[in-house]
């Protein structure tokens, strides 16, 4: 586990990090809110709290190592109605055809594993209808997340990046994107842009007029 920006890891991530089996072995959680921050946590505890916190701990590593002690040999689904709820989802996922198609590629294997993880992560021996639902729920979330990663690492993708984070969740006309793309790129290859997104379903217009974003399902 780790913590860095998004910045950094378009800089550090080369173009074809999303092509092999790298990023599939990452969740990728992003910060949408920024919260207080406080200097040093320890000063704002009296002597039980610490107490309690270092007990807490203690609890956690245990668990953990007792989870992977215990948990060994197959694991299959708990019933039928697990095995379903993997395999109608399996049959309905659309994989993505873009720069996320190598990670839609391993979608099965990815579901099954975080499947798997959250099994066990509660204490079972077996994955259960819940356990699918909740790894395919986490499926989409790493999928949204590892598109903001991987897609603008282009200097093509950055400019789309950009443009959409401009639109954000209103609907603006031409003129007014322009206006707010000029400090990025000319009137051009904004309007090169917001045609290429049009076409592709990522803009849809309002009232002939105005643009806004594909809502995310």
């Amino acid at each position: 586990m780790g913590g860095s920006t998004k910045q950094w890891l378009q800089d550090m991530l080369p173009s074809t990090a999303g092509e092999g089996g790298f990023l599939p072995r990452f969740l990728i959680v992003k910060e949408d809110y920024k919260f207080q921050r406080i200097a040093d946590p320890r000063r704002h505890m009296n002597d039980k709290q610490r107490s309690e916190l270092a007990t807490q701990r203690e609890k956690v590593i245990y668990d953990f190592i007792r989870l992977i002690r215990i948990n060994e040999g197959l694991i299959d689904f708990e019933d039928y109605d697990a095995s379903d709820t993997y395999t109608e989802w399996y049959n309905t996922f659309l994989p993505d055809s873009g720069a996320l198609a190598p990670f839609a590629a391993r979608a099965g294997a990815h579901v099954l594993r975080l499947s798997l993880l959250t099994a066990i992560s509660c204490g079972r021996q077996s994955i259960t209808a819940d356990d699918v639902r909740c790894a395919t729920c986490l499926y989409d979330y790493a999928t949204k997340r590892l598109a903001e990663v991987v897609i603008p690492l282009s200097p093509e993708g950055k400019k789309v990046t950009r443009l959409l984070e401009v639109i954000g969740n209103m609907a603006l006309s031409g003129t007014e994107i322009r206006r707010a793309m000029r400090n990025h790129m000319g009137s051009a290859d904004v309007d090169r842009l917001i045609g290429d997104l049009v076409r592709d379903g990522e803009l849809i217009f309002e009232s002939d007029t105005k643009l806004y974003r594909k809502p995310m399902r």
